[in-house]
């Protein structure tokens, strides 16, 4: 009868390590399972968050292009201001400098004129 007993015992312990042994089977593939889940979502995080750089990159050259633009349009429009206003000035000095040739014409005739007289 002991030895029934410890027969029985020894069942009943192999039955409750397979139980055992299946349960930690199942803990270890479902982690396994959710670490591969959290890998792919990592993964896909990862390439998202690789794409957003790359659009912030794009937007960030192209807002960087479009400064310079308007940048350039403002040095640009400065300059053909100054350049209007140089051409008035390079105007009136040809108008002056016109008036000059006249008068000194007009002080050489009158020279010319009293030297005659």
């Amino acid at each position: 009868e002991q030895i029934e007993q410890m027969v029985a015992r020894a069942v009943i312990a192999q039955s409750a390590a397979e139980v055992a042994s299946k349960a930690v089977l199942a803990t270890a593939k479902s982690q396994a399972e959710a670490a591969g889940a959290v890998e792919a979502t990592l993964r896909g995080a990862s390439e998202a968050a690789s794409e957003a750089a790359a659009r912030a990159a794009s937007e960030a050259v192209r807002v960087e292009s479009e400064h310079t633009k308007a940048m350039l349009q403002k040095q640009a429009s400065a300059a053909l201001e100054h350049l209007g206003e140089v051409k008035s000035e390079a105007g009136e000095h040809t108008r002056l400098a016109s008036e000059l040739a006249e008068c000194r014409a007009a002080l050489s005739a009158a020279r010319r004129a009293a030297e005659q007289s």
